[in-house]
């Protein structure tokens, strides 16, 4: 058992930060927080429904945030393989999510 606790500390703290992120995205309030949707033009914001698209990216936050837990406990049980598999996972769930959003129409006007 590999205890770090200033690691496990700032894991917390960063923990913390993203479940209050994840509920603001979730009130459908937060979507000048999604970068992609950011730097788009004004007339491609005015395509998709902020709110949804927001609310989208909470539900992802929560889901990032869960498997990061996952990560953090093996990392303390010293289980290598189910840090890497996280870690690959958060990367796939992230980049997939994303695609799906802005191509699907799902989150058109």
């Amino acid at each position: 058992m590999n205890l770090d606790l200033e690691g496990l500390v700032f894991c917390g703290a960063i923990l913390i930060i993203m479940l209050l992120l994840g509920a603001y995205l979730k009130t459908g309030q937060g979507a000048n927080l999604i970068s992609l949707y950011l730097i788009l033009p004004k007339s491609k914001k005015d395509e998709y429904d902020a709110a949804k698209l927001s609310q989208f990216y909470g539900s992802l936050l929560f889901q990032v945030i869960f498997f990061v837990v996952l990560a953090i406990i093996a990392g303390v049980f010293d289980i290598t393989w189910l840090v890497i598999l996280m870690t690959l996972i958060i990367v796939i769930l992230t980049i997939g999510s994303t695609i799906y959003a802005f191509t699907n129409p799902r989150f058109r006007k």
